[in-house]
């Protein structure tokens, strides 16, 4: 099983100093593990000197000669599937396992990013307070959305893993936008265009008046060259 470490696997904290053992790899950017075994588990880091952003794995072997059941994620339960703006959802996700399951919430996301992809789609992984329960062999993980807004629409996953295998469930859930906030939009898009036409406006105003002034100055000329060039009668 590999998966970005966390601080609730294992009971390990991923940040901090540590001292990271330089490992070789022919192929760049991947490391093959060839007969795995229990002397490979640990964590794993990945970085560039050229990038500042690392990404850190666990890895964790367990005994083949060991085997159960996969998690089985039950079909998602929701508080409701569309509501206004400042709508508390609460999704809820059970699990069936015979061992503790790592449960993870998903949603879909677009753009480079992809943390988890399901049926050519790629969610990302939510970083939020999640509650959870358990009895026996039931496990529950509910999510909380408070005062949803637009942004908040879309696909939920919830994904169990163990050693035995993985399962998930998703949900989608609608919030509509505000009005006030498409026409917000709308009014921050239309500012630059009027930047635009406040030089044009003054531009035209100019342009006319300087015309209308050249029309009566010429008019003027020609009324006094009338007068100059008209002939006196003679007594």
């Amino acid at each position: 099983m590999k998966e970005p470490c966390d601080s609730n696997f294992h009971g390990i904290v991923c940040n901090g100093n540590r001292n990271w053992k330089k490992l070789t790899s022919e192929t760049k950017g991947r490391i093959n593990f060839e007969a795995a075994n229990k002397t490979h588990n640990g964590m794993y880091l990945c970085s560039h000197k050229n990038m500042p952003t690392i990404k850190i794995f666990i890895v964790d072997v367990f005994d083949p000669g060991y085997t159960g059941p996969p998690p089985r994620v039950h079909p998602l339960k929701i508080s409701n599937i569309t509501g206004p703006i400042n709508t508390e959802f609460t999704i809820q996700c059970k699990v069936t396992s015979e061992v503790f399951p790592k449960i993870i919430w998903f949603k879909t996301c677009f753009g480079q990013k992809c943390d988890y992809r399901f049926h050519q789609t790629c969610y990302c992984h939510i970083n939020t307070s999640i509650s959870d329960y358990h009895a026996g062999n039931t496990y529950l993980s509910k999510y909380l959305i408070f005062n949803a807004r637009c942004v908040d629409s879309g696909t939920y996953l919830c994904l169990a893993l163990t050693q035995f295998g993985k399962d998930d469930q998703k949900v989608t859930i609608n919030v509509p936008c505000k009005k006030s906030d498409s026409e917000l939009y709308s009014l921050l898009f239309l500012i630059p265009f009027g930047l635009l036409l406040i030089p044009l406006v003054v531009w035209l105003c100019y342009y006319r008046k300087k015309k209308k002034s050249t029309i009566i100055i010429v008019d003027q000329q020609k009324k006094l060259l009338r007068t100059i060039t008209q002939p006196k009668e003679i007594i």
